[in-house]
């Protein structure tokens, strides 16, 4: 390989710096246009200065390279040369901390081959250096004192003297407890290593290594060192580090050993971290051993050799010709034994791009960094200035933007007012030119920090110059610096903060200081959800809808008044007429309630079945409805006999009857029955009868002189059972149609073969009077309503319907609709006074009832419902016990909670109100973002729910806004502040609105190009983080990414013409970039040129946009046959994705592994908080919520959630200024937020 030029040259440069040459060749060090080297020698290190020649003088303007050669194979020259810049005199900045007590002061910035001076405050001198580069280290003549200033002035080759520059006061050692200096940080250390990287260092100690030839130094000149190490390490030996303060007077102690071994190796497989393309000039290898020998390679042919000198570092593909679609892999090696490869290959794509690089800040005088945008990734960025005749800078962007850090400093305008050009060269995959020019200096203005919390390992600056140096001191000690490029940047810390430590921050341009107002470290991230409402949804008309509700009891003494209802997942309510809910359940260890009853110790005793149990309130305590303990016995334990028939965990129904004190239940696991003992919760003796002590017994109701009529689930096994008392107890039989021989009624056969759902009534009046509902499980429509009239002994239909098909949708044949999904929608009440009145409760938009013993059906007095005050999909019904006219009824479903004052025609929905159960969707689509909120309009979210469609909330405290009518809500997202992408299952694509400040614009359905005829498309979506990608030859901008669920995994990108765009509906549009093998199930992107995609299988891929290729990556093993979903990004190589309820990470976009997440819950959701460092990732589930700030190692809990909060959906929306939320979509829960900042 051509060795790397490090740095940059000037006029006055001797020595020029190379790395990757490896070990025993000869550099060159060669000039363009000059026949023969230049300078040169031979390589001992990996990373390493060579002189010029005698007599060499660099002239501006010229291109300096390198090549190696060992024995007859030669490189070629270097494909980026280093372009000689003329002396300057923009002044130097102190680098690193000023440390009292030791004798060397570090400057950077210097002109390349500058000589800089050291002063203290009283102009005495105190040392001098000529500066191989533009860093140098000075040795002083005497220590330096606690808090002492010092000056530096710098001076090139003979030019005028650059402005002097002040240090930051010095610092005192690093000092343990008991005095010693901090333990150095070992990195794995393996056979033939000959470079060791050592961090955690005393600037101005001595580093020392024990081994057995001897003992090895180093002068610690900066937090971290490259320590040379000759001979190379054995396998197996060990060695021993420790550093110390060389001055008896520093009064400190030596830090701890360190002890080590030496591994065997080998070392392990490196990788490509950026893109290749046929016009790369190099790439970035990562992953790598000091030291080691590495290998490009495709297939099997070795392109490139070189000596890594760090962890990571670029390849000079000098020499090298890439074609689209070759695969690239690195592979390292030492003692001549090496690893393995690349565990995915870098693919070279040839991308259809145009870039239109920018230089988007200022630059003044004395910057030391240029910040430009609009390039690609992958691409190599070359600074030039005009003045100095030569590069002052290059970096390598992994992104659409790059900070390039210049040296020297941007120059002042010369005396006759001109000033210097800068010139931003972009080459690689994409090539571009930016210019801008540089402004004189300028005061600093007054900047601020945002406030540092436990656990930060980074400072956020704000208001900043852009420019600027910006140094962090931590309890009086260097931590972090840092050059700026924008207004706002955030600076590492080598130590993460801790509560209550003292953080100072200055910037500092020409000779220029500023500070921030110093912050105290505050404790760290605690996040407390909270509901912005506890409203529910308002739809047409003034009626509310809420989440779905399957029991329902009045709690009295006004009918209809105050209720007692149980939802599907979010526990047990009461509720009244618009005024507030309270929910009664958040710590129950169970919430998914399926049966109410009261019970016979007063007015406020009742129990609850949930689906793992029943609950029981406590009526002796002062507030019965907020005391509640878990029944005994339910479900049974196993016993002595394991299969023994014990009561099921979910109790279906609970019938009480108060004249035998006794309670039963149905189960699936049989029917039981006990005495109510004097005592809550305990005391209950569980029976049951071998004819009923088994099966999925659904309903329960009560028969004559007490006695009890059930049902059992069927389809196939559906039967009816009765039990009358005698003198042995319960007694009881089958009473399904035909046990005793073939029924009169022909039907009859047909319902018992085809039954599966089913529901009982009896009527207080007459228990004798018994009404059945069941299922068809042909089709799940109903299949029929049966009466008996001797208890539940012998059944009929009493109504005209020869084909079973009455009820039915019309489709099938039906007169009277009551809709499909009876296996849930199936319920019926008999009236308290008049047994002949029965109401069925359903699909249908209203009840239908009958007034003749259900001989016939009225659907002109119970027509469907014309406006919103009733929901469709019914899950209970029930008499009001306290109305003894019996008009008043109570419907629970997936609308919440209606109560009818008419015997169930007209409705009122107040309860709703403020009954916050609204159920974000995520059954259906678990991978679909189903809220959202714009960060335009603080309190402005869109949600998608289950059962009621696409809704919004305009602010905090009001109710939920239809978006649409009714239905299922698939998605909601945001995809630009004011621009929301929504869909549902009304059949029409997803579609987009633009919030104007006061509603939302009407809908335009948008699917992309050519998507079959007569499909829906509904994908899983996801926003562009931080949009940078333009669809080609366009300026229009991708604002987000979409993957279709469907098996062809196509993957396509949203693009934006702008808010100017005419017509309006034609704003937007999708566009493919690619596909993957398998149906997609999550995606996620920072800037919109990569993308991650995950799909069935399980399987991942990174996906290309530029060009559309895909590369698959690699996943752990043992993840069955899961969908990977809800990928998260987080940037730096650091991403996040489920494979079913598998968390994974990886740390380089590569491969992934498996980590833990918290104990006891589903995981459903994941996010990110980027704004804080280490960036903040969120996980929420069935269990609640919690928080890593150690990339998933660690989880924090966080409060104010209920128990089983059911999240599906998380998301961060930053409103700018420091305010930061996370809000959490639920199912029955309704929506969370917490604040991040």
């Amino acid at each position: 390989m051509a060795p790397v030029i490090v740095g940059e040259l000037s006029v006055c440069s001797t020595q020029v710096r190379v790395k990757g040459q490896l070990h025993g060749a000869r550099v060159d060090i060669l000039l363009d246009g000059v026949a023969g080297p230049v300078g040169g020698g031979p390589a001992d290190w990996p990373d390493q200065w060579f002189p010029l020649n005698p007599g060499v003088s660099l002239q501006p303007g010229q291109i300096v390279r390198a090549r190696q050669s060992r024995g007859a194979d030669v490189s070629p020259a270097s494909g980026i040369g280093a372009t000689v810049q003329d002396r300057s005199a923009s002044p130097p900045q102190f680098a690193g901390p000023l440390v009292a007590c030791t004798a060397i002061a570090v400057i950077d910035r210097l002109a390349p081959g500058a000589t800089v001076s050291i002063l203290d405050r009283g102009g005495m001198f105190l040392g001098k250096v000529t500066a191989a580069g533009s860093r140098a280290v000075v040795p002083l003549n005497r220590p330096i004192g606690g808090s002492e200033v010092l000056t530096a002035t710098a001076e090139a080759c003979g030019g005028a003297p650059a402005p002097s520059v002040d240090s930051l006061p010095a610092e005192q050692i690093h000092r343990g407890a008991n005095g010693e200096l901090p333990t150095p940080v070992i990195p794995p250390l393996l056979a033939c290593m000959r470079v060791l990287h050592i961090t955690g260092l005393q600037v101005g100690a001595t580093l020392y290594m024990e081994r057995d030839d001897g003992v090895y130094t180093w002068p610690v000149t900066d937090q971290e060192l490259y320590g040379r190490v000759d001979p190379p390490l054995k396998g197996g030996e060990s060695l021993v580090f420790r550093q110390e303060m060389g001055d008896i007077h520093c009064e400190s102690r030596p830090s701890d050993n360190v002890s080590a071994t030496v591994d065997p190796g080998p070392p392990g497989a490196p990788w490509i971290g950026s893109q290749p393309c046929p016009g790369s000039l190099l790439f970035w290898a990562y992953g790598l051993v000091p030291s080691a020998t590495v290998k490009v390679m495709s297939g099997a042919t070795e392109l490139l050799v070189f000596e890594a000198a760090e962890e990571s570092q670029e390849v000079d593909l000098a020499g090298v010709t890439l074609t689209p679609g070759q695969q690239l892999t690195v592979v390292q090696g030492l003692c001549d034994v090496y690893g393995p490869a690349s565990a995915v290959p870098a693919v070279v794509t040839q991308p259809a791009e145009g870039v239109a690089p920018m230089i988007p800040e200022r630059l003044v005088a004395c910057a030391g960094v240029v910040r430009v945008s609009g390039v690609a990734d992958g691409s190599f960025v070359q600074v030039y200035s005009e003045l100095l005749k030569g590069r002052i800078g290059h970096a390598f962007a992994t992104g659409s933007v790059v900070d390039v850090e210049v040296f020297p400093p941007l120059l002042h305008p010369l005396p006759n007012g001109q000033m210097d050009h800068i010139r931003a060269e972009v080459s690689g995959c994409a090539r571009g030119v930016a210019e801008r020019e540089v402004e004189g200096e300028t005061d600093l203005p007054p900047f601020r920090i945002e406030q540092p919390i436990d656990g930060d390992r980074s400072v956020t600056v704000i208001d900043l110059l852009p420019g600027c140096l910006v140094t962090i001191v931590v309890n009086g000690h260097l931590a972090g610096e840092a050059w700026v490029a924008g207004p706002t940047g955030r600076v590492g810390v080598s130590e993460t903060l801790r509560v209550e430590q003292r953080v100072n921050v200055t910037a500092r341009l020409c000779g220029q200081q500023r500070s921030a107002h110093e912050l105290y470290v505050q404790p760290g991230l605690a996040l407390k959800w909270t509901r912005p409402t506890d409203g529910g949804l308002e739809v047409g008309g003034g009626f509310y809808m809420a989440g779905r509700v399957q029991a329902v009891e009045s709690l009295g003494p006004t009918p209809g008044d105050r209720l007692l209802v149980g939802t599907e997942e979010s526990g047990l309510w009461t509720v009244q007429p618009g005024g507030p809910s309270f929910p009664l359940s958040l710590d129950w260890p169970e919430v998914r309630i399926r049966s109410l009853s009261r019970g016979t110790r007063g007015d406020n005793h009742f129990y609850c079945g949930t689906a793992a149990g029943m609950m029981e309130s406590d009526p002796g305590v002062l507030l019965p409805l907020l005391s509640w303990k878990r029944v005994n016995g339910l479900p049974g334990m196993g016993g002595i006999f394991p299969g023994a028939p014990r009561p099921g965990a979910t109790i279906n129904d609970i019938l009480v009857l108060p004249g035998r004190n006794l309670v039963v239940v149905a189960t699936n696991s049989g029917i039981w029955w006990s005495a109510i003992p004097a005592t809550t919760a305990v005391g209950y003796a569980w029976s049951s009868d071998p004819l009923v002590n088994t099966g999925n017994m659904l309903a329960l109701c009560q028969g004559p002189g007490d006695g009890i009529v059930c049902y059992r689930a069927g389809a196939p096994g559906g039967a009816f059972f009765a039990a009358t008392w005698g003198g042995g107890g319960l007694q009881w039989s089958t009473t399904t149609p035909g046990t005793g021989g073939p029924p009169a009624d022909a039907r009859l056969t047909t319902v018992v073969a085809r039954m599966a759902n089913g529901a009982l009534s009896s009527s207080p009046a007459d228990r004798s009077r018994v009404y059945a509902a069941v299922e068809d499980s042909m089709d799940n429509a109903w299949l029929a309503v049966l009466r008996s009239d001797d208890g539940g002994r012998t059944w009929s239909i009493p109504y005209t319907d020869p084909n079973l098909t009455y009820l039915k949708p019309p489709g099938v044949g039906g007169t009277v609709d009551m809709g499909y999904q009876a296996e849930r929608n199936l319920k019926l009440a008999a009236h308290p006074t008049n047994r002949d009145l029965v109401l069925l409760a359903g699909r249908r938009s209203g009840l239908l009832g009958s007034t003749d013993a259900a001989q016939t059906w009225d659907a002109a007095r119970w027509p469907n419902v014309a406006d919103n005050s009733f929901h469709a999909d019914s899950l209970c019904i029930a008499f009001d016990r306290f109305d003894g006219s019996g008009q008043t009824v109570l419907t629970g479903g997936d609308g919440g909670i209606f109560v009818s004052r008419d015997t169930g025609v007209t409705w009122d929905t107040s309860r709703n109100q403020h009954f916050p159960t609204l159920m974000f969707d995520g059954r259906n689509s678990p991978a679909g973002q189903a809220l959202s909120a714009s960060s335009a309009y603080p309190g402005l979210l869109v949600g998608a729910l289950q059962d009621n469609g696409n809704i919004y909330l305009t602010a905090d405290g009001e109710a939920w806004q239809e978006l649409f009518d009714g239905g299922d809500g698939f998605r909601a997202l945001f995809v630009t502040p004011d621009v929301v992408l929504r869909g549902g299952n009304d059949d029409v694509d997803m579609k987009w609105s633009r919030w104007d400040g006061a509603k939302f614009t009407d809908p335009v359905p948008l699917e992309p190009p050519g998507y079959p005829a007569g499909s829906q498309f509904m994908p899983i979506a996801s926003r562009v983080s931080y949009p940078a990608w333009k669809d080609p030859g366009t300026s229009n901008l991708m604002v987000a990414i979409a993957g279709d669920g469907v098996a062809t995994g196509d993957v396509v990108g949203m693009f934006d013409k702008g808010a100017a765009t005419n017509p309006a509906n034609e704003r937007f549009y999708w566009k493919k970039l690619g596909a993957v093998p398998a149906a997609i199930g999550g995606l996620a992107t920072l800037d919109g040129r990569w993308l991650i995609v995950g799909t069935a299988g399980p399987h991942i891929y990174r996906l290309d946009t530029a060009t559309g290729s895909v590369v698959e990556l690699t996943l752990p093993a043992g993840l069955g046959n899961s969908a990977v979903r809800r990928v998260t990004v987080v940037g730096g190589g650091l991403a996040f994705c489920l494979a079913g309820q598998t968390l994974l990470r990886t740390t380089n976009l590569i491969t992934w592994e498996t980590i833990s997440g918290p104990a006891g819950t589903s995981i459903e959701a994941l996010e990110i908080d980027r704004a804080r460092d280490p960036a903040v990732l969120i996980l929420a589930g069935s269990g609640g919520a919690w928080f890593s700030r150690d990339a998933g190692n660690t989880w924090q809990p966080t409060t104010g959630l209920p128990r089983h909060t059911q999240a599906n959906h998380l998301e961060v929306v930053d409103y700018g200024g420091g305010n930061r939320v996370i809000h959490l979509g639920s199912w029955n829960w309704s929506a969370w937020r917490a604040h991040l900042t």
